[in-house]
């Protein structure tokens, strides 16, 4: 039978908890340069919103 040390252990926590942090930084690295894409498109999307909101508006008056 194989008996584990505290040494071990604490060495084998340790390791974890690199892996787990690794793969977190990892899988969040992305994260903002997408939530930053996110906010750039849904501002296209408002600026473009709000001046097709304008012309319509400008249209309409201009009609009456």
């Amino acid at each position: 039978m194989v008996q584990i040390s505290r040494k071990m252990l604490e060495e084998l926590k340790n390791w974890i908890f690199i892996v787990a942090r690794d793969v977190i930084n990892g899988a969040t690295a992305g994260a903002g340069e997408l939530c930053d894409e996110t906010v750039e498109t849904a501002g296209t999307i408002c600026d473009e919103t709000k001046k097709a909101n304008a012309e319509f508006l400008k249209a309409i008056m201009s009609s009456v």
